[in-house]
């Protein structure tokens, strides 16, 4: 199933004296629905405020727990602007029957990132794709980085490390791309940057890689919680924009930017679009994926261990298009089943068409 929506001026002079834009919703099976701009908003701005900060584990990727509500709880994650979506679009309960996927398709970032999760079942795939210009990728995965952070301010103002079971399965992991690789791809380089900082960040050789792997802390604004060069054991937050990042970014070239870090897919980002979303919208990125939510470190890595076996479980040399596209899928209804939950709290995926 496809949800596309483009965000256009209003033909109408009448409704252009009071509002400029609307929002056209178009389905391939769904009711089509043209909803002015200011009507979207307006949902959009009370569900945030509405959702307050969340996160899967307590205490992980916020500067703050006053907000925190634990998964298990009925929370309010944007259900008015969901619930007024599917009354918009017709959405009933059995229209995903015969669906094992929803690809929703615009340049208007705060549609996309919407938790379109909450309105499908668990078994139901979202697939998020941005219209872009035609731009040449690396067509296989041969070069990896994994770029690590340790730094993070906890919510009594202490610093806060990160777990040292996360980083041990780290570098599990990353033994096991560079051991199964030759087997399933051509890999050439896999480079581990730890302890980085704002310095480090802007000098790493991005050219000379095609998939990355960021994992770190993130603040509520979806910026980086690197380390700074300021004191012994680099464990003093300095947090790296969105916009900073993206300037260092702007002109590579990736398969995969995979961004292990709380709020790196949309979220609670003030009148900004997430760092996944700007990967592939700017032609940055292939594949970009990203949490909307704060994401514990424990459910971080059962989500990225699931990833790597099936990408290296795979029988394709990785050349395929869709290759990412399906470890995701199936990692995503693996994840689901193991953890009980739908797939609200998973990371979500965004790709270009």
């Amino acid at each position: 199933m496809k949800i596309s929506c483009e965000l256009k001026e209003v033909d109408n002079v009448a409704e252009s004296s009071t509002n400029d834009k609307r929002l056209y919703i178009r389905s391939d099976i769904l009711k089509s629905s043209d909803i002015l701009f200011s009507e979207f908003m307006g949902y959009y701005e009370r569900s945030k405020r509405e959702s307050g900060l969340l996160t899967y584990e307590p205490s992980i990727g916020i500067n703050t727990l006053d907000n925190i509500v634990e998964v298990k709880n009925d929370i309010s994650d944007f259900t008015n602007m969901m619930d007024f979506l599917a009354s918009k679009l017709s959405i009933s309960e059995n229209v995903f029957d015969s669906e094992d996927e929803l690809d929703i398709e615009s340049s208007f970032g705060n549609f996309l990132e919407l938790p379109w999760e909450k309105i499908t079942p668990k078994n139901v795939c979202v697939i998020r794709k941005i219209p872009t210009e035609k731009t040449n990728f690396p067509e296989q995965i041969n070069n990896l980085m994994f770029i690590i952070s340790s730094s993070n301010v906890s919510a009594n103002g202490e610093m806060s490390d990160l777990k040292d079971k996360l980083k041990s399965e780290i570098l599990k992991a990353i033994d096991q791309v560079i051991q199964s690789a030759p087997k399933y791809f051509k890999v050439n380089n896999v480079a581990i940057a730890k302890h980085t900082t704002k310095e480090s960040f802007g000098s790493l050789p991005w050219e000379s890689y095609n998939y990355i792997h960021i994992i770190m802390h993130g603040d509520e604004n979806g910026g980086l919680c690197l380390e700074s060069m300021e004191i012994d054991k680099y464990k003093i937050q300095d947090v790296m924009n969105i916009e900073e990042a993206l300037d260092v970014l702007n002109d590579k070239k990736f398969l995969l930017s995979f961004l292990s870090f709380c709020y790196s897919g949309g979220g609670l980002i003030d009148n900004k679009n997430s760092l996944a979303f700007h990967l592939v919208n700017r032609g940055i990125s292939k594949y970009a994926i990203g949490y909307r939510h704060g994401v514990g470190e424990d459910s971080a890595l059962n989500f990225s261990e699931i990833f790597y076996r099936i990408l290296l479980n795979g029988s394709n040399s990785g050349r395929n298009n869709n290759k990412i596209e399906e470890v995701y899928k199936k990692s995503l209804l693996e994840y689901n089943e193991k953890s009980g939950l739908n797939n609200r709290y998973t990371p979500i995926l965004y790709t270009n068409t």
